[in-house]
């Protein structure tokens, strides 16, 4: 199986952060929701534009962490959430939260995790593309 190299732009260690991520949404045109707007209307034109997964983070697991996913999942997405990147105001319950998530069908996953599949699916990626 061939494994490509990633360019410098997105290596693996490049996007290790939370904006990192949002460096390689924006080269891929990937919308990005702050998690305080849980809104229908975000999920529509997201089912609009032909999304199917979510990617989720913030500082509110036991708020619009929870809901976004949960009504995503509804929706009929693949959700996953990012857990080391999700905050708690009641840490004794970030178990219970991140349960509730998984029971309804999302994934969760760590940074470093889906920095490195992220990485490896866009360079895999880069190479189908037509040189410009």
């Amino acid at each position: 199986m061939f494994v490509p190299a990633l360019d410098d732009e997105c290596t693996s260690s490049s996007i290790e952060t939370a904006s990192g991520i949002h460096d390689i949404a924006s080269r891929y045109d990937v919308p990005i929701l702050p998690s305080e707007k849980v809104e229908r209307s975000f999920i529509a034109s997201l089912k609009a534009a032909q999304r199917s997964s979510l990617l989720i983070y913030g500082a509110q697991l036991e708020g619009a962490v929870t809901q976004l996913a949960l009504l995503s999942l509804l929706e009929g997405f693949d959700v996953f959430v990012i857990a080391d990147q999700c905050q708690t105001a009641e840490p004794l319950f970030k178990d219970a939260f991140q349960a509730r998530i998984q029971q309804s069908g999302g994934t969760l996953v760590t940074l470093s995790q889906i920095s490195r599949e992220l990485a490896w699916t866009l360079a895999l990626t880069d190479e189908k593309l037509p040189a410009t």
